[in-house]
C-alpha cells in the first residue's frame, strides 16, 4: 500500500480559546496506481489531508504512513528529503519561478538533489519534449500560456520520477480546454502507472479519476 491514513485529525489553534477541527477521524487507503480526486466544498477538509499526505503538513493525531514510513514523526529535513524525492506537486498557481527558463524549472528538484547537470538537462529536455513544449525549453513562464506553464510545472513534478503525484485544483486558473488538456495528460500518466491524488471541486475534473471521495465538514462522506 502507497498511503495508509488511519484516524487522522487536525486541529488548528485560532487563539488562546478558539479550536477548528479540519479533519476528524480520517481513515483512507490508496494503493501504487491509483488515481483518486478529493472533492468537497470549501472547507471540508480536503485540502488538508492532501497536505498532510504530501508532507506540507503535519497531523495533529492519528498516523499517515507513505510506503510504510509514519511521515509524521519525521523531522523537518527528513520530509524535505520525501518531498524532493517521493512527491511531486502540481498547484493551481503553477508555482514556476519567474525568472527561470522552462529547461531550468524543471531541473529544480534534480538540482536540489545534486543530480550532475547533463543529467539535469537530459530528464528535463525529455520530459518537456513528452509534453509538447520542445519549442518552449528557453522560454520564460511569462512567455508561456496558462497551459503550457501548468505542463512545465507537471514535468517539473515528474522530474525525479516521484512515488505520489499531488495535484491541488491543477486546473483552476486554465480556460475550460486547457484544463482538458491537462486532464488528459494525467489520465496516460496513470494509465502508465503513476499515482495520482487530486483536489478538485469541479466534477467534470473528478470524472478523470479512478475513484472520487467526497468530503463533508472534515470528514469522508462517501469513497467511490
Amino acid at each position: 500500500m502507497l498511503i495508509r491514513v488511519g484516524n487522522l485529525y487536525k486541529i488548528y489553534e485560532e487563539g488562546h480559546q478558539s479550536e477548528v477541527t479540519a479533519l476528524r477521524g480520517i481513515s483512507l487507503d490508496m494503493a501504487h496506481g491509483e488515481f483518486v480526486a478529493l472533492m468537497g466544498p470549501s472547507g471540508s477538509g480536503k485540502s488538508t489531508l492532501s497536505n498532510i499526505i504530501g508532507c506540507l503538513d503535519r497531523p495533529s493525531k492519528g498516523t499517515c504512513f507513505l510506503e510504510e514510513v509514519d511521515t509524521g514523526r519525521l523531522s523537518d529535513a527528513d520530509l524535505s528529503v520525501i518531498r524532493n524525492r517521493k512527491i511531486g506537486f502540481i498547484f493551481q498557481g503553477f508555482n514556476l519561478v519567474s525568472s527561470l527558463s522552462a529547461i531550468k524549472n524543471v531541473e529544480l528538484p534534480l538540482l536540489y538533489a545534486r543530480q550532475k547537470k547533463e543529467i539535469r538537462t537530459k530528464v528535463a529536455t525529455d520530459l518537456l519534449e513528452s509534453l509538447g513544449l520542445a519549442h518552449r525549453l528557453h522560454h520564460l513562464p511569462t512567455e508561456l500560456s496558462g497551459g503550457e506553464q501548468q505542463r512545465v510545472s507537471i514535468a517539473r513534478a515528474l522530474s525525479m520520477n516521484p512515488s505520489l503525484l499531488v495535484a491541488d485544483e491543477p486546473t483552476g486558473n486554465l480556460d475550460s480546454q486547457s484544463g482538458l488538456e491537462v486532464m488528459k495528460i494525467f489520465n496516460q500518466l496513470n494509465q502508465k502507472g503513476t499515482t495520482i491524488l487530486m483536489v478538485t471541486h469541479d466534477p467534470q475534473i473528478a470524472s478523470y479519476a479512478r475513484r472520487i471521495v467526497r468530503f463533508k465538514d472534515g470528514q469522508i462522506d462517501s469513497d467511490r
